[in-house]
């Protein structure tokens, strides 16, 4: 996808361990801001679990129980973000390249959905 605002890839239900990879390649500089997010049911009210993303500083951040935390700069290749999510314990592991960013995360809002 390339300048899709706003894109949305639904899935259904899910009980277990869940695996969302993307690949992006941001255009760097100052005018463009890029990220994915991890959506679950029934979240706070902006509904967003997980962000991973690149800003107008060229830097990549996520945001971790509303903290945003810086995870490297931004250059021209193609970046791996995987995240691996356990339905039952809500912990989720975040990867970007092949390198773990962090590990055993825990969502501390209750989902009210089926995810």
């Amino acid at each position: 996808m390339q300048n899709d605002f706003g894109v949305a890839r639904l899935c259904a239900p899910v009980a277990g361990i869940l695996t969302l990879e993307i690949w992006m390649n941001p255009k760097l500089g100052s005018d463009t801001n890029s990220g994915v997010a991890f959506v679950r049911e029934g979240t706070h009210p902006t509904g967003i679990s997980l962000m991973v993303f690149k800003n107008e500083t060229d830097q990549w951040f996520y945001v971790d129980n509303g903290s945003v935390v810086a995870i490297k700069p931004v250059d021209s290749t193609d970046h791996s973000i995987k995240i691996i999510y356990d339905t039952s314990t809500r912990e989720y592991d975040l990867h970007m390249d092949g390198v773990l960013v962090k590990a055993g995360a825990i969502w501390t809002v209750a989902t009210i959905g089926p995810i």
